[in-house]
């Protein structure tokens, strides 16, 4: 990555004498590796002088040996507000990710995340459709519900399905958005997006495929309401115990 980057910065060379920039943002920013911001940092107009800002979360990053960028920012703003989520939704998601955060003041209080608790073989789906059938039922469209599990729409257990509860299924982000269907993906996919409704499914015990931080990141991804289905296992325990702290 950091070469490709080199690359493109000299063929811009050639076609501008300055194509450096004034500014360089980065998002999730704990999914870079530390080799490369070095490269990232020469991007600026004044090279490690120049200005660069970094925003990142390492409650959600994708890699075990996330760290700080090995750089000598002149600033770091700690930021507990959480800006995306109801009130009852931000607290179960600290408590999950045994982390501070405050709200924003007059957000609303919402409904606390529901964990429906499936008894038969977690691939079926009938608990999934009853909460759609609920939630078309209560006035809500397609583009506002994501279904979240450990794998994607054509890898898990929708795979063979064009439809569920009536909607049309995607695992295109921008069809879902114009309302194109009921959007299925995974947790590290979706993340740096948001629905008005996040469902977890099909998801029992945490694997190299779901794990602890891809719960994190679905459960925040929700703006209004989360729904966890889920049978006995690490996965149904770990969001209990968050709910029952959130609630002290």
């Amino acid at each position: 990555m950091p070469l490709i980057a080199e690359q493109a910065l000299a063929v811009m060379q050639d076609e501008s004498p300055s194509p450096r920039f004034d500014a360089v943002i980065i998002d999730e920013g704990q999914d870079f590796l530390p080799d490369w911001w070095g490269t990232i940092a020469g991007l600026t107009a004044g090279g490690h002088t120049g200005r660069l800002y970094a925003f990142l979360d390492l409650n959600q990053s994708l890699r075990p040996e996330a760290s700080l960028p090995p750089l000598s920012f002149s600033t770091r703003l700690p930021l507990f507000t959480n800006c995306r989520n109801t009130r009852a939704l931000a607290r179960s998601a600290a408590a999950l990710a045994q982390i501070e955060v405050q709200t924003l003041p007059g957000a609303p209080e919402g409904t606390p995340p529901e964990v429906v608790h499936q008894r038969r073989d977690p691939r079926r789906l009938d608990a999934l459709v009853a909460q759609l059938r609920r939630l078309m039922a209560a006035g809500l469209r397609p583009h506002q519900i994501v279904l979240i599990s450990a794998f994607s729409l054509s890898g898990g257990p929708l795979r063979d399905m064009n439809d569920l509860a009536g909607l049309d299924l995607t695992d295109d982000a921008r069809r879902w958005r114009r309302g194109g269907g009921l959007l299925v993906t995974t947790a590290r996919a979706f993340k740096g997006l948001e629905a008005d409704v996040v469902i977890i499914f099909g998801v029992v015990d945490f694997s190299p495929a779901f794990r602890a931080v891809d719960l994190y990141v679905a459960w925040t991804r929700a703006r209004h309401r989360m729904i966890l289905i889920v049978t006995d296992g690490e996965v149904q325990r770990t969001a209990l115990e968050a709910l029952a702290e959130a609630q002290l």
